[in-house]
């Protein structure tokens, strides 16, 4: 979902009837689209638009050629795109038990979704441990992953708290013994439903933290 600028919402969406803050990519297009042709702004048979006095203060910045006047035509492909750039992005990560009439605006956050990391630690002794976090905002307990982890590979796994400088809270980390990063990327995936392009693995190999708590 996009939360569109005050000039986009006031100038072209509420006026074809649209009253919500945030609005999905499809139909704030479906709606810009409405409001070229109602005001006849195609050109060359539709593969150009018109940039309005509205349109330049609703979809351009200033700083590109459209928002600052210095170029009145572009592309439908162009248009599009800075669309999306006007508009600000948020996420609402939803389960399987979620019913949809549910969610509100108000469980949407600010920002696209964030990413579970997957990576490799060196321990002591040349030993390598699967490192994963960034499991809260899925809804995953780590103590959860770690036992499923255990179970399925015979292997040493640990939970650990830490803090990062950017997060408020401490972020618990899973800690499984040996290489299984595709290994815990499938459970993920397939156990937890984590969509494949939110789950960043890093093939490079960082220090392990240091143990603090553990389950």
């Amino acid at each position: 979902m996009y939360r569109p600028s005050q000039k986009m919402r006031e100038q072209i969406l509420e006026p074809q009837g649209y009253q919500q803050k945030l609005i999905g990519l499809t139909n704030a297009r479906r709606l810009l689209w409405g409001y070229v042709k109602a005001n006849e702004l195609e050109l060359g048979g539709g593969k150009q638009v018109l940039v309005d006095p509205t349109l330049r203060e609703a979809v351009f910045s200033k700083g590109d050629r459209w928002g600052s006047g210095e170029c009145d035509k572009v592309s439908k492909k162009d248009l599009a795109l800075s669309l999306t750039k006007s508009m600000k992005i948020y996420h609402c990560i939803l389960f399987e038990d979620d019913g949809e009439d549910e969610v509100d605006e108000s469980m949407y956050k600010t920002g696209p979704p964030p990413d579970i990391m997957l990576c490799l630690g060196a321990r002591q002794g040349n030993k390598v441990v699967t490192l994963v976090e960034g499991l809260e905002p899925w809804d995953i307990e780590a103590k959860e992953l770690a036992s499923m982890v255990r179970k399925k590979h015979a292997c040493s796994t640990t939970t650990l708290t830490a803090s990062r400088s950017k997060q408020k809270k401490d972020i618990q980390i899973v800690q499984a013994q040996g290489n299984l990063l595709s290994e815990i990327k499938g459970y993920l995936s397939h156990e937890y439903g984590v969509p494949g392009q939110f789950i960043n693995v890093s093939q490079k190999t960082t220090k392990a933290p240091k143990k603090t708590k553990s389950g």
